[in-house]
């Protein structure tokens, strides 16, 4: 584990190709309102760490910059070309189911996406990458916020939490907190935007039909090995946290289920399940291709519009307002 002035670190928002599984690298897309949403809700957070007068350096590429904007309300920055994403040669522009189309030996592999990018014919490499990373961090004399990119931030937290790839990756993805309670909003110095008590909501693991792109909505299958390795890396986070006087809540689906023993596993707590924490009902479209259906549905956008599509599906209204009744419990 290595040791640096303190960093702040914002992944940029959403953007068209994030939503399209097509490889970015040093190419750009612009941020979609999704995308736009996520820099604003940074910007909610930051007027704390910006009263701290942090240096803040930010990636040159465009989604960046536009996320930069957003989140730091008009604060001034530098431009810093070591923070722009891995370079993924000839598969940038391509998206995620070409690639492993074309290339069945990497597929067979079940990569994650740090894996593709470095496994790029005419790529940057992972050495390289990583490189430039840790010549970043050796340069940093004052407290920083860094505006970059997914993969980038991925390594980052490998060099400074001294995790391997894999794990870096797992514990990125593993939780997120949504609200501060007193307790936290001391420890933190952010302010508590919430009426709600802390609360910490975990994600399942990666399950096989994510793996397929495959939609589950009320159906199941199991988790992956990327799915318990991310379970695990939440455990580890709760471990280091003040659990005292926390209940547990389980959506009553079998990855919930699976990932909540996981990430729970020696903490005291007994988990409790309810179906409001269910995914939204897709009907008759679950288990079938994500894709072969957004090619099926002119007017769906991603799967966020697919789930609101679905013939004989729960719709959004009823999710929400199942969503807001548990918590206002």
């Amino acid at each position: 584990m290595s040791a640096h002035p303190k960093i702040w670190f914002l992944r940029h928002g959403q953007t068209e190709w994030n939503r399209a599984f097509r490889l970015q690298g040093h190419l750009d897309s612009p941020l979609t309102d999704q995308g736009i949403a996520e820099a604003a809700q940074q910007a909610q957070v930051m007027p704390a760490v910006l009263a701290q007068k942090p240096d803040i350096l930010v990636s040159p590429l465009g989604r960046a910059q536009q996320t930069a904007r957003i989140a730091l309300d008009g604060a001034s920055f530098q431009t810093d070309a070591r923070l722009v994403e891995i370079h993924a040669g000839a598969w940038q522009g391509l998206t995620r189911d070409e690639i492993l189309a074309a290339n069945p030996d990497l597929a067979a592999r079940h990569p994650a996406p740090l894996d593709i990018y470095a496994a790029a014919p005419g790529g940057e490499g992972l050495p390289a990458f990583r490189g430039r990373i840790r010549a970043l961090l050796d340069s940093l004399i004052a407290p920083t916020v860094l505006v970059a990119h997914g993969l980038w931030g991925q390594v980052l937290r490998a060099e400074v939490r001294g995790l391997d790839l894999a794990a870096a990756g797992a514990e990125q993805q593993a939780g997120l907190r949504l609200s501060a309670g007193e307790r936290d909003r001391k420890r933190s110095g952010m302010p508590c935007m919430s009426r709600h008590p802390t609360l910490y909501i975990l994600r399942h693991g990666e399950t096989e039909w994510n793996l397929a792109n495959r939609l589950q909505g009320h159906f199941d299958s199991p988790l992956t090995d990327t799915g318990r390795a991310q379970a695990a890396a939440q455990n580890a986070i709760l471990k280091r946290c003040d659990m005292a006087g926390f209940s547990a809540l389980s959506s009553p689906q079998g990855r919930a289920v699976a990932t909540a023993e996981l990430a729970l596993a020696g903490l005291g707590m007994t988990v409790a399940t309810d179906p409001r924490l269910g995914e939204i009902g897709i009907g008759a479209w679950a288990g079938k291709s994500r894709d072969t259906l957004l090619r099926q549905t002119p007017d769906a956008r991603d799967s966020y519009d697919l789930y609101e599509h679905a013939p004989d599906g729960e719709g959004s209204r009823r999710f929400m307002s199942a969503a807001a009744a548990f918590s206002t419990v």
